[in-house]
């Protein structure tokens, strides 16, 4: 096993990259989005390791857990008062 930037890196030759998470994660406000980031890289992490494919980590209340990906790909309606809600944030044309 060979080293990169002094992690080891299975596979001898094949490259290795360090990311830091805080690096690539969204800006927030306050530590709770990298330590929501890093509850959810150790869940991913334990799910790649049992090889349970087809499933999704997913935060419910402060629980992390999992959840298959086609239960995750349901489509949920929105209700029209969240719709007009939301409306008022953005501008016509800029709605994501």
């Amino acid at each position: 096993m060979t080293t990169r930037m002094g992690v080891p890196t299975p596979g001898g030759d094949a490259p290795g990259l360090v990311t830091v998470l805080g690096h690539v994660q969204r800006a927030g406000s306050t530590a709770a989005d990298g330590i929501i980031a890093t509850r959810f890289g150790e869940a991913a992490t334990e799910l790649v390791r049992a090889r349970a494919s087809g499933q999704m980590v997913r935060l419910r209340g402060d629980r992390i857990g999992h959840v298959p990906l086609a239960a995750a790909a349901k489509v949920r309606p929105v209700r029209e008062d969240v719709v007009a809600m939301a409306e008022i944030f953005f501008e016509e044309g800029t709605r994501p």
